[in-house]
């Protein structure tokens, strides 16, 4: 869906794409071409106009216009969404200008289930929306920060928005978080609960 919203508006700050449709007749290559065949309502040979119509590929001269930043993440052991999609999808987008970064997991396939690999996801997918998507407090639903809690070796990740109440999952503290970096003050080492910006 990502690639489908990059190619038809520019309402976005930023978009991550992670193992997303790019090109409906490549899909050739799924493992699960009975959904695509079911989709479609038919193979490329015989309902080629469906296929053209919903592949992300026909509109990729927009994304020169719009020019939003895009991350394109995909595992190269991906059979239900081929890496292939999110290679052709990156470089309409380097040909057009339009800022974006290309992560691929050799070693993944549709999901990044892999500890250290899923740790680089979730950092790269947070680095890029901190560049990209300002918060503006006075407004809710801007991404600001994330939680990072390190308790006996777990760590919990949560996200924190602009104008949102949360509570310490430690101490139990709620606060109103308007931007301001914050730690939780019942907890002896205050770096295992870290409340800031990013």
């Amino acid at each position: 869906m990502a690639d489908w919203i990059a190619t038809h508006t520019g309402r976005f700050k930023a978009i991550v794409s992670h193992a997303s449709v790019y090109d409906k007749v490549s899909m050739l290559a799924t493992e699960e071409l009975w959904f695509e065949e079911h989709d479609m309502q038919g193979t490329p040979w015989t309902n080629p106009e469906s296929y053209r119509k919903w592949a992300p590929v026909t509109y990729a001269g927009e994304l020169g216009k719009f020019k939003t930043p895009t991350l394109v993440i995909a595992g190269e052991r991906d059979y239900r969404v081929p890496y292939t999609q999110s290679l052709e999808f990156f470089s309409a987008l380097q040909r057009q200008g339009v800022p974006s970064k290309l992560v691929v997991f050799p070693d993944e396939g549709h999901w990044v289930l892999k500890p250290q690999n899923s740790q680089f996801w979730y950092k790269t997918f947070l680095d890029w929306l901190a560049i990209y998507v300002k918060c503006d407090a006075t407004r809710r639903g801007g991404l600001f920060t994330y939680i990072a809690s390190q308790s006996k070796n777990v760590l919990y990740q949560n996200w924190l928005f602009c104008g949102f109440s949360t509570q310490c999952p430690s101490s139990g503290k709620t606060t109103n978080f308007d931007g301001t970096p914050w730690r939780c003050s019942a907890l002896k080492n205050s770096s295992d609960c870290v409340y800031g910006t990013r």
